[in-house]
Parts: C-alpha cells; sequence; structure tokens
C-alpha cells in the first residue's frame, strides 16, 4: 500500500518535472565515490540543458546531492521501488517511460550502474537519443547479459578507456551481439586541475614518507589488503606514515587501528583533499578491479607517485617504472604484498629515481587529466 501511495504522489508530483526536461540521466547514488563524481561532472559539463537525474538506489551518504541538485532536478526513487512488490516497480517503470515518450523535449536518456536503467531502456522510444556509460568491467562482471541483452536498445554506448572498449567487444563477441560496433565510443575522464602544482614542496630526502590509499570500503578496493601492506612495511622499519580516507571507514576503526593506519575518514571539504594530496608521497591502489581510479587523476597533479596493481585500465596511463608502479595482481595475496613493499623499499632508498617519478607523475597528469576535452566531449554528445 505505502508503494501505491508514493507511485500516486509520484504521478502527480513528479512526472511534470520529467516531462519539461531534455535529458533524463538514471544513476543509483548521490554518496561519496569516483563514479559519481563522474556522474555529476557529467551532468555539469551540459548547463545549458534541462536536466532530471533520477536516482534509483539508497545512498549512503548526501554527499553530491546538494551539488546535484544546482544543476539538475532530482528525483530519488528508493522510496517506490525499494519495495517487495513487483507490480509497483513495473507500474513505476512505465510510467517513467511514458513521460518520458511523451515529452516533446526530452531528447536523450542516459543510464549508468544501475541495473533498473536497463528494465526502463526496452520501453523508451527508439526516437529518444539512449545511452550508457560503463566504467569498467570485472572478469566475473554480473552484468555481462544485461549489456549483451541492452545493446539493441543502445544508440551509443560510452566507455572510459580502451580496456573497457574492448570487453565489450569480447561479450559482444561471446554472444553473438550483432550491434554495430559504432555505437561505443570513448571518452575518458578528467578533474579540475590545480591552478599551480609544485612538486619541490615534498621533500623526499628529509620528509616523513607518507603514504596513502583514498577509496570505499569495498570488496573490489581491497582496503584490508592495504592495512596489510602498511602494517608489515612498518614492523620492517619503514620510516613512514600510512594513511586511509574514504567512505565506511568508521566502521573499521579496529582493524585500521590494529595495522598502525592513521584514519581521515571521508574527506568531504575540497581544499582538506587537496592539502593532503600536497603531503602526500605515494598512493597505493591494490584493487582487484578497476576502470581507472579517478584518486590517480586528482592526487598526481601534485606530484603523488602511484603504486597500483596491474588491473582495469590502470596499465593505459600508469606506465611502469615512468610514471609510477605496477603490481601484477596475483592470487597469491602474500605475493601482492612483498611486490608493494620491494617497490616501495625501492624507491625510498633510491631519491633520485622517486623524484623523477614525481615529476613524470604531475607532468603527465596535467597534460592528459584536465576536465576541459572531457567536458567537450560530453556536450557534443548531447546535441
Amino acid at each position: 500500500m505505502i508503494g501505491y501511495i508514493n507511485l500516486s504522489l509520484f504521478y502527480v508530483l513528479v512526472l511534470p518535472k520529467i516531462k519539461k526536461s531534455d535529458i533524463v540521466f538514471i544513476f543509483p547514488y548521490y554518496h561519496m565515490g569516483g563514479a559519481e563524481q563522474v556522474h555529476l561532472d557529467i551532468v555539469k559539463s551540459i548547463a545549458d540543458k534541462k536536466v532530471t537525474v533520477i536516482f534509483t538506489h539508497l545512498s549512503a551518504t548526501d554527499h553530491f546531492l546538494s551539488r546535484f541538485r544546482e544543476s539538475a532536478t532530482v528525483i530519488e526513487l528508493n522510496s517506490i521501488i525499494n519495495k517487495k512488490s513487483k507490480h509497483v516497480r513495473t507500474a513505476l517503470f512505465n510510467t517513467i517511460a511514458t513521460a518520458i515518450n511523451k515529452s516533446t523535449t526530452v531528447t536523450h536518456v542516459f543510464g549508468c550502474n544501475t541495473n533498473y536503467f536497463y528494465d526502463i531502456l526496452p520501453l523508451i522510444d527508439k526516437r529518444k537519443r539512449r545511452l550508457d556509460l560503463i566504467h569498467a568491467i570485472a572478469p566475473d562482471d554480473s552484468r555481462i547479459d544485461i549489456l549483451a541483452t541492452s545493446a539493441q536498445y543502445i544508440d551509443t554506448r560510452v566507455v572510459i578507456n580502451e580496456k573497457a572498449k574492448n570487453d565489450i567487444y569480447r561479450i559482444y563477441s561471446d554472444n553473438e551481439v550483432l550491434q554495430s560496433l559504432d555505437h561505443i565510443t570513448v571518452i575518458a575522464n578528467g578533474v579540475i586541475l590545480p591552478a599551480s602544482t609544485d612538486v619541490t614542496l615534498k621533500n623526499w630526502s628529509k620528509d616523513i614518507i607518507n603514504v596513502g590509499f583514498i577509496g570505499r570500503w569495498s570488496e573490489e578496493k581491497r582496503p584490508e589488503l592495504y592495512l596489510k601492506i602498511a602494517h608489515k612495511a612498518q614492523k620492517k622499519g619503514l620510516d613512514a606514515q600510512f594513511y586511509i580516507a574514504g567512505s565506511g571507514m568508521k566502521a573499521h576503526k579496529e582493524v585500521i587501528n590494529k595495522a598502525s593506519v592513521l584514519s581521515l575518514d571521508e574527506i568531504s571539504n575540497k581544499q582538506d583533499l587537496q592539502d593532503f594530496y600536497k603531503k602526500l608521497h605515494f598512493v597505493i591502489i591494490c584493487s582487484k578491479t578497476e576502470g581507472f581510479p579517478m584518486v590517480l587523476m586528482e592526487s598526481m597533479p601534485y606530484g603523488v607517485v602511484p603504486l597500483c596493481t596491474n588491473v582495469g585500465g590502470i596499465f593505459e596511463h600508469i606506465h611502469h617504472g615512468e610514471i609510477g608502479v605496477l603490481v601484477e595482481n596475483s592470487a597469491d595475496e602474500d605475493v601482492i604484498i612483498e611486490s608493494f613493499l620491494d617497490n616501495i623499499n625501492a624507491l625510498v632508498n633510491d631519491i633520485p629515481r622517486v623524484e623523477l617519478l614525481s615529476k613524470k607523475a604531475q607532468e603527465y597528469a596535467v597534460e592528459h587529466f584536465g576536465i576541459t576535452k572531457f567536458q567537450e566531449s560530453y556536450k557534443n554528445l548531447f546535441v
């Protein structure tokens, strides 16, 4: 009954907002995360359009909510679709699709990271441009069937790097998808670069080495593995301060403290994050799957040296021994830990080399990670 009541209110109060939009986005969350930052940047890149963003899932925090509201009309569906009634959900999706199809202004419908988008997708009139964004595809990705079956309804499928593009090719081939590959386009993510950067602020020969992990506490990011690296490095006598920051850290205070790692929890203030990058020497990405982490794009302009597991599209930017360090993603966790430790020790004992890596990381980031090309690409996508 509550679901139907909310559905009735949705029909009266919310549908008119969808009908008056130019572009409708369907995303899962607005809490802190790299994907959520990218989604916000996409919306902000088309400030001249009337945009509605539909969020389908309950977000852990309100981190990006106010910023989405600055650029778009925000609609949350969790109170309706987070019910056990399949009939309510079906009625809701039919209602949304009908509003989009009958709108004289909606030209594009764009979705990412939520299966509910693919439930609505077949209902959208093909006269509307239908697009999705794929950040990354894991080896055992549960969305493979969805990506294959939805291809016939997608006019443009956006990926963030060549690795993801090749993964889509492989899915199409394995599932005998006949959709033209021309509908796949690569748009690399971007960040707002600092107004000025000065690598010399890091005194590699005298400063205590600061090592950081920035990301959410999740299985694919493997924060527990980072804690093991940090704990073992300090037991072996490395004079370094290890930090961990991101969402979900508060629930794991005990294990973080036990590893002698300093938790900064979720850094929500932009200036605080920039100040952290300025004092950070190494950033560790020990994920088991990735697209390309936003934390690398954000930290490298400050001369932070990346040490990463060689997963996803990381290798496309982090060239081993030239810009940072790549560690092979072994099935043996101990092998990964020892490889990270060996590389950290080698760098801190070779100051000229690590200073060069820091300089190269900054130069590469400034040349390749600026947000201007990203914004222009998305503006052109929604013409």
